[in-house]
């Protein structure tokens, strides 16, 4: 079946031999001979019979030799010699082939002789013959041969690009379509690559014909292609359309490419670091928190919406567990969703949260960032992380006690600068009338809580005290000025005094303190209020001149009696 595609044969019209004489002939022949539109391929040659031929005639008595010219090129094969024999009419036919190697028209001139005897010896006749064919094939033709895809969103498909291959030669034009093994040989035939797991296409296999069929058949197919990037920055492709046929003017096996290029973009999370963690005084209170930034590119690409989200963007949900103290500050939001430098918007958020202890301790925040995409490794895939932080509530500690005595006698503590019932006692007993007398306070910070070099976060301000009840007048403090700060571990030793008058009985009031303990530093914090008692009794010389009145009495009633 090969043999029969890639030339044309004719039988020439060679040869008439007219008889002048005896000794004589005459060589007629066609001046062209055309054997059209043939398919290039040097391997076959396709015989095709010529539409005249060539015709010996006349007496040939003294004989004749008609010499056959040799064909070149691709016109052949060469041609033998014949000798006519002895008669009056002979006729004969020699087939020529053409096999054309590229495209385009070929052309050969053939000189046929015939040499006769006469009279005055011999002589020679000639005649001239032009061979002519055209080589036709399909011809290959990709489109583009490199393109670019652009930025394209880590993870998401792009817009399609296609390739297109054409069968823009002339296979057709050759005078019946050639089949091998089920294959068009006038078509171009070949089969194109699949890309790979980031340029992503179809392989598949063609078969073209060319814009002179008559059957409608297609003369080019179109392949789509599309980029999804598994990672950030530049990706580049070959994709190779391999021709079995079909290279320019040889129609022989050939190879084209495409190079496709493209650059992965995506969201990428940044999360800073908390601060080591909150020292905070109680009562008191401080913001802190980490920035959630996108220092990706994913805004580079057009946008791509999913479910009402932009998936270019760095989008999270955030929890998190409060410990004692901590609170999402103002203006803190449970999602986020953040282009980035590329795309005109915020492309950070601080997530804020406050801690206020209102009690010494530790206590600690754990802040759940989920990203749904924006993995920091440029993959655009999910993560998640957490953000930890420790808070520590201190506070300066008020302890007081008596000089002297063997506990502690502390008050308990009111809030908010208020003025509470009396918890403690400061008794001081009996004594005279008009005496006085004296009890030490040991005022003391016993707080053991670090400040981390701040004092002001362990400093117990004395801020005022006062004295009320029916006998605040009997009753003074000394050595107590308004803001005295004790600080940690330090101590003040304060002298309360009473002083009776003429009148026998109780002495009742309150002292309170006023302090900042539970707030900042000199707020109004916790008081503490002391029960003031003393007894007001007569003097013991006074009580002896009673005792002898009382006893005189007595024995002035035993004489009456007797």
């Amino acid at each position: 079946m090969r043999a029969s595609l890639a030339s044309a044969t004719s039988l020439l019209a060679l040869l008439l031999l007219e008889g002048r004489s005896a000794q004589s002939a005459t060589i007629t022949a066609v001046t062209t001979l055309s054997f059209g539109d043939v398919l290039v391929d040097p391997s076959a040659p396709v015989p095709k019979t010529a539409s005249s031929k060539a015709t010996i005639s006349g007496t040939n008595a003294n004989g004749s030799t008609v010499t056959f010219a040799a064909a070149t090129g691709v016109f052949g094969p060469a041609a033998p010699s014949t000798i006519l024999p002895n008669s009056s009419t002979y006729t004969t036919t020699y087939a020529y082939t053409f096999t054309p190697v590229t495209t385009g028209s070929v052309s050969d001139k053939l000189v046929f002789s015939d040499t006769y005897k006469t009279a005055k010896g011999s002589a020679t006749s000639t005649r001239a013959v032009t061979l002519v064919g055209t080589g036709v094939a399909p011809i290959a033709t990709i489109v583009p041969t490199s393109s670019s895809f652009g930025y394209a969103l880590v993870g998401q498909s792009s817009s399609a690009q296609s390739i297109a291959v054409e069968n823009v030669g002339n296979g057709y034009l050759a005078s019946k379509s050639t089949t091998t093994a089920g294959v068009v040989l006038n078509n171009l035939n070949g089969s194109i690559s699949g890309g790979d797991s980031v340029f992503v296409g179809t392989a598949a296999t063609f078969s073209l014909a060319d814009s002179h069929n008559t059957t409608g058949a297609a003369t080019s197919a179109t392949y789509n292609y599309t980029f999804k990037p598994t990672a950030t920055g530049a990706a580049s492709t070959t994709v190779v359309t391999s021709f079995s046929n079909g290279a320019a003017s040889t129609n022989s096996a050939t190879t084209l490419a495409t190079t496709f290029t493209g650059t992965g973009v995506a969201p990428i999370q940044s999360v800073s670091s908390f601060p080591s963690g909150f020292v905070q005084r109680v009562g008191t209170s401080a913001t802190s928190g980490v920035t959630v930034s996108n220092v990706g590119n994913g805004n580079l690409a057009s946008a791509v919406v999913s479910n009402g989200v932009t998936l270019n963007n760095l989008n999270a949900s955030i929890t998190g567990t409060l410990g004692a103290g901590f609170t999402p500050a103002a203006g803190t939001p449970s999602s986020i969703s953040l282009g980035d430098s590329h795309g005109g918007g915020s492309s950070s958020i601080a997530l804020g949260y406050t801690f206020a202890p209102t009690a010494r301790g530790t206590s600690s925040l754990t802040a759940d960032i989920a990203f749904s995409n924006g993995s920091s490794d440029g993959r655009n895939l999910s993560q998640s992380v957490q953000a930890t932080v420790t808070g520590t509530g201190v506070a300066p500690v008020y302890t007081s006690s008596i000089r002297g005595a063997s506990a502690t006698n502390t008050p308990t503590a009111v809030a908010n600068g208020a003025t509470g019932t009396a918890s403690s006692t400061i008794a001081f007993g009996s004594l005279g009338r008009n005496a006085s007398q004296t009890i030490y306070l040991a005022l003391e910070n016993t707080t053991t809580d670090q400040n981390g070099g701040n004092a002001s976060l362990t400093n117990l301000t004395l801020d005022k005290f006062s004295i009320a009840g029916t006998n605040a007048s009997s009753f003074s403090v000394s050595s107590l000025t308004n803001g005295t700060v004790i600080t940690q571990g330090g101590a003040l030793l304060v002298p309360i005094t009473v002083v009776s008058g003429s009148t026998l009985g109780m002495l009742n009031s309150s002292l309170t303190i006023f302090t900042d303990q539970s707030v900042a530093l000199g707020g109004a914090g916790d008081t503490f209020t002391y029960a003031l008692t003393a007894t007001v009794v007569p003097e013991p010389t006074s009580l002896a001149v009673i005792g002898v009145g009382l006893a005189g009495l007595a024995s002035m009633r035993r004489r009456k009696r007797s």
